[in-house]
């Protein structure tokens, strides 16, 4: 539902881990960044305000940019799946006729509008794809449950979830619309989703969001600007939440859970690091955090995240052998792993 872009005094905050982001040069610095997705060949896609989607070219280390219904409304592409190497899809995030999903089955060259929004109150907060055919997408509550839609013809038709089956939602809660992660969705067909605002909880679908249960955590909660913003599952098939509160991004109280299947959830103890954080993605052994002002290392089988970066970001996704990270005036940068693991191993020494 909410995603505001600050700029913030920064405290005192000592790098415990360095590790340089590497920027990649940008011709929409005017952008807010908070859709982002790498091809299964390794293509970078981003995606946000003015109608932005833009693909990379690194061989030219050049931008591709194309501005999908810029002739019919001003869109903010919040969320961008890549299906293969030519079909993308786009979400656009907003209140009523703000909201929709747009499609291109030509790398981009050419665009569709395939899905509207179907409630004036509604807004669309995310989409993923379980596979190449399969995919759903969330938005905030109409009537005191999450909007859900199906696709099950990779994006080309979006059938609204009956209203009896949808996920019901307390009063004030909501999803943020913040890097398009707090929806996950896995190819055995488990989907989860957390919240925030008045409530944070998780989410839990086995059928590919057919039926739902809902689940309460320890997250910080009780506040419009705060709750969880971004889920991932770990390689051991537990779940980790992040979040906070974006309007306090140095606040780190109950800011991150971990959870074994999904549905019991406890605070991951930490010093005063990381604070408010928007996504949160897995690369190989470690796990990588963001937020609007700094960025965090830990590993997966042992959270206790080093504040590596005072460089902030919106949204990450991850490539063969990378992370990518995209944000605020129109910044986008990655790290290797081999980068983490050479930082890792001279912290050692």
């Amino acid at each position: 539902m909410i995603g505001v872009n600050f700029l913030y005094a920064q405290p005192e905050r000592k790098i415990e881990l360095p590790i340089d982001w590497n920027y990649l040069a940008t011709p929409f610095t005017d952008a807010s960044i908070r859709g982002i997705d790498v091809s299964e060949k390794g293509v970078l896609w981003v995606s946000g305000t003015d109608n932005l989607v833009a693909k990379y070219d690194s061989v030219s280390a050049k931008w591709d940019i194309y501005r999908p219904g810029a002739d019919i409304n001003k869109y903010d592409f919040r969320d961008i799946e890549i299906i293969g190497e030519d079909k993308i899809i786009v979400m656009a995030a907003g209140e009523n006729t703000s909201s929709a999903i747009f499609r291109s089955e030509d790398g981009g060259q050419t665009w569709i509008k395939v899905f509207d929004n179907p409630d004036k109150d509604g807004f669309f907060d995310a989409i993923d794809f379980y596979d190449s055919n399969k995919g759903i997408l969330v938005g905030d509550p109409i009537n005191g449950r999450f909007a859900v839609a199906l696709t099950h013809d990779g994006g080309k038709t979006w059938a609204p979830l009956p209203f009896e089956n949808r996920p019901a939602t307390q009063k004030g809660e909501y999803q943020f619309a913040a890097s398009g992660t707090q929806l996950r969705a896995y190819e055995e067909g488990k989907t989860i989703i957390v919240s925030g605002g008045m409530f944070a909880r998780a989410f839990i679908s086995e059928d590919y969001g057919v039926t739902w249960e809902s689940y309460p955590t320890p997250a910080l909660q009780g506040l419009e600007s705060s709750g969880l913003f971004s889920v991932a599952r770990l390689n051991n098939g537990s779940f980790i939440a992040v979040g906070g509160d974006y309007t306090q991004p140095f606040y780190s109280e109950n800011n991150v859970i971990l959870s074994q299947d999904g549905k019991s959830w406890k605070v991951v103890p930490h010093r005063r690091f990381p604070g408010y954080l928007s996504a949160i993605q897995n690369l190989d052994e470690y796990l990588i955090a963001v937020g609007a002002v700094n960025s965090y290392i830990s590993l997966t089988n042992n959270i206790s995240f080093k504040l590596f970066s005072n460089d902030g970001f919106h949204c990450l996704a991850k490539g063969d052998d990378r992370i990518y990270a995209a944000g605020s005036d129109g910044l986008v940068a990655f790290i290797t792993l081999k980068q983490v693991k050479n930082a890792v191993q001279g912290a050692k020494k």
